[in-house]
């Protein structure tokens, strides 16, 4: 359970000054840089805030999102494992986040609660940093929870590659994520463990992307006859204060491997321009949490 009490402190301080309250949400949550992130965002702009971390488990998440807002919260991020469960919790959602029911953003609105997702336009932002082009490439999505579905859901919206596998542990998943995207798409997923009825008509991948939470808390293991080739970008959409265990796991196929610090840092300049109406500077923030 959380603290609630810091709910009444926060809005409290608030009376004397203009603080602003907000918070990342996750099981586990320990690790986030989050809270780093914001408060260097929040000196570029001149605010005050409090951001906190709240572990929360999932039976308590909808009391929690709504006692954080009705006690003088600005906005939440979400992170796993709650990405998916937090829309029953909301007014108002994005489109995107209604197609795909995944949300890492929250903010009050005059209808209320609203979602937003800014991890698949953080994931793009920060490919364009790395000059990683992915038009007309194949990639191979690890994954297919709430953060597949929202970098999926930018790749289809603004590139255009010439393919996307999807491989899963749980095979419902994918199918319904394909049923998701539907067949107005330019593109059709395809299941990964379907591979050998396509390795004629696809070449070796390109990008292979993990959205998976394995390897956070322990070893990262997958299998191990994933076509690639030398060229090969591996890209884990999480992060350590190390190598993660997933590039650890890929560097048994190519050196070209990059954490997911940069696609944290510009998801939440896109979350705190939600919030704020200010556009942070990114790069200098980056090269903060890499020190």
């Amino acid at each position: 359970m959380w603290n609630k009490s810091l709910f009444n402190k926060h809005q409290r301080i608030g009376v004397k000054k203009l603080i602003y309250k907000l918070g990342v949400v996750g099981h586990p949550v320990k690790h986030s840089l989050s809270p780093k992130i914001h408060r260097a965002f929040a000196r570029q702009a001149g605010l005050e805030i409090i951001y906190d971390k709240y572990d929360i488990e999932d039976a308590e998440l909808g009391l929690f999102i709504k006692e954080f807002f009705a006690n003088g919260g600005k906005g939440l991020n979400i992170t796993v494992p709650h990405k998916l469960n937090c829309i029953k919790y909301v007014d108002t959602a994005a489109t995107a986040v209604k197609r795909f029911m995944s949300a890492n953003t929250l903010i009050t609105k005059e209808g209320g609660i609203f979602a937003e997702s800014t991890d698949g336009p953080g994931f793009l932002k920060d490919l364009y940093v790395k000059e990683i082009d992915i038009n007309k490439k194949n990639i191979l999505i690890l994954g297919a929870g709430g953060a597949a579905k929202s970098i999926i859901s930018s790749i289809c919206l603004g590139k255009k590659p010439d393919s996307i596998f999807i491989s899963n542990r749980t095979q419902s998943k994918v199918n319904e994520l394909i049923k998701v995207l539907g067949t107005d798409e330019y593109i059709t997923p395809i299941d990964f463990s379907e591979y050998e009825m396509h390795k004629d008509q696809v070449r070796a991948m390109d990008i292979v992307i993990n959205a998976t939470s394995k390897g956070i808390d322990g070893k990262f293991s997958w299998e191990d006859d994933i076509p690639v080739h030398e060229e090969t970008i591996f890209y884990d959409l999480s992060y350590s204060k190390g190598q993660t265990s997933f590039l650890e796991w890929a560097s048994k196929f190519s050196n070209n491997g990059f954490d997911g610090k940069g696609m944290l840092v510009q998801q939440a300049a896109l979350s705190f321009k939600l919030w704020f109406n200010f556009s942070p500077s990114t790069e200098e923030v980056e090269e903060l949490l890499n020190e």
